[in-house]
């Protein structure tokens, strides 16, 4: 079906959104009586110092097409060690409907401003090709958990939770205005609206625009580990599938019978500064 061909495509380029999980502990701390504003700050003196990490990134979608339900979800698993040359390595798989859409494996290893990446579609055959440090930006933790601590506004406790093990508090708030083109534009989106050979910048920025504000959930350990995040990204994900839908299908957006009813992406983490060396397959170097 030719909308849910788009639908595929544009959903793995969505997924460029997403930047957690046990941690030794080297203090106690009584989570109880830090405030949300000391946890913020916490987190990002913590989250500046990390060399490594592995996440589990999660999304799932349910949509309606042509009053046809549709539901999506990806999962991908990843350990990226930032300490230079930085290394990454992650495993996706896409389910549609409850049944494997596909899935790859991406190695990454940084030379310089270029990351070599291996790709493995799933049929033993890799491929190569080369990004920049800066078009890998959506996997760095650092660098996403200062997007959102430093953005987040109207941001409030919201109850506790242990995640893998480690106890954390749970602060919610939302990106507003500016703020929202900021995190998209520093996350990976910017590579996203670039395959959109038809949408203007100043198309997407009336997209953005026109969205409410994106909340979001934060789960902060008591030494200052973003353990988990959590994005709700429906009114985002209603308009951006509508426009690239629309261009792959050769349609006015009006004409496009999509509704979006749920849209989160998630990212829960792991091993921080713990992640054990891994090399990259010698088939993929062979490429």
């Amino acid at each position: 079906m030719k909308f849910k061909k788009g639908l595929a495509a544009a959903l793995i380029s969505v997924m460029a959104l997403s930047g957690c999980g046990s941690t030794e502990s080297t203090a106690e701390i009584n989570l109880d009586e830090m405030s949300a504003d000391e946890l913020i700050t916490l987190a990002n003196d913590t989250m500046a110092g990390i060399d490594s990490m592995s996440a589990s990134i999660g999304m799932e979608m349910s949509a309606d097409i042509d009053e046809e339900a549709f539901d999506m979800a990806m999962i991908a698993d990843m350990d990226i060690i930032y300490e230079e040359p930085i290394r990454l390595k992650m495993d996706m798989n896409v389910l549609t409907d409850g049944e494997s859409a596909g899935g790859y494996s991406i190695y990454a290893v940084q030379d310089g401003d270029t990351m070599n990446m291996y790709i493995n579609l799933g049929d033993d055959t890799w491929y190569s090709q080369q990004s920049t440090v800066e078009n890998m930006a959506q996997y760095n933790a650092q660098t996403t958990a200062e997007q959102y601590l430093n953005n987040i506004s109207s941001f409030a406790e919201d109850g506790t939770e242990t995640i893998n093990g480690v106890d954390t508090k749970i602060i919610s708030g939302v990106f507003t205005g500016d703020s929202i083109k900021e995190v998209i534009a520093n996350s990976g989106m910017e590579s996203f609206t670039g395959s959109l050979e038809d949408m203007t910048e100043e198309e997407f920025d009336e997209i953005i625009n026109a969205v409410g504000d994106i909340p979001i959930r934060l789960w902060i350990s008591g030494e200052g580990y973003v353990m988990k995040y959590e994005l709700d990204m429906t009114e985002m994900a209603q308009a951006l599938m509508v426009s690239i839908i629309a261009q792959s299908a050769g349609l006015s957006e009006e004409d496009v019978p999509m509704t979006v009813s749920e849209m989160i992406i998630s990212m829960t983490c792991d091993n921080y500064n713990a992640v054990e060396e891994f090399e990259i397959p010698e088939a993929a170097l062979a490429e």
